[in-house]
């Protein structure tokens, strides 16, 4: 199942599941939450069960196309990130994005988008994004993950469905670190100060 790897956020993915099983995920979502919580991981999860063949409610992980996605290199899986020389989502970024959304799936039956740092597109972007959010192909799913959702404009907001995210309690992130392998005092400390 995908969504094990995400850790102290029972509430968002159960969201997520009843969406999926009861195929009722809505075309573009907003996971909303503070850095490091497991929001773009989330998304990825989501991209992966999305795109897996098998469908269902998780990802079989061990399909080729379940592969690809976690490669990054899945033909209908879309992942925007702003552009470090130049800060924020760009323009440009998002109208590429767009005009590959308005094509058909490459490899299978659906496209899914990521933008990742949502919150960092300049206003420029968040309007030529406006008409994909409101009007997404049929086959498409868009994820917009952000730390400040508030600096998305109210238009974008809007168009997407709410998943928030938690900080993810100390006890999690202890137990998390004890698997990795860490003393579980030395855990104990680290997810303290976390």
């Amino acid at each position: 199942m995908s969504f094990d790897r995400v850790r102290g956020q029972e509430e968002a993915l159960s969201r997520l599941e009843v969406a999926l099983s009861s195929g009722k995920l809505a075309h573009t979502l907003l996971f909303a939450g503070p850095s490091g919580v497991g929001r773009r991981l989330a998304a990825m999860e989501l991209a992966k069960t999305l795109l897996c063949p098998q469908g269902g409610a998780n990802a079989c992980d061990a399909c080729p196309s379940c592969h690809r996605v976690e490669t990054g290199t899945h033909g209908d899986l879309y992942v925007v990130a702003p552009e470090s020389q130049r800060g924020g989502v760009l323009v440009d970024q998002v109208r590429e994005l767009c005009e590959n959304l308005s094509r058909s799936p490459m490899e299978g039956t659906r496209k899914v988008a990521v933008v990742d740092e949502a919150d960092s597109m300049l206003p420029s972007a968040q309007n030529a994004f406006l008409k994909t959010l409101e009007e997404p192909p049929d086959d498409t799913t868009i994820i917009l993950v952000a730390e400040d959702p508030e600096r998305l404009l109210p238009t974008v907001r809007s168009r997407c469905r709410r998943v928030n995210f938690k900080p993810v309690e100390s006890a999690v992130l202890s137990d998390f670190l004890i698997e990795k392998g860490t003393d579980k005092g030395v855990a104990g400390s680290m997810a303290h100060l976390a």
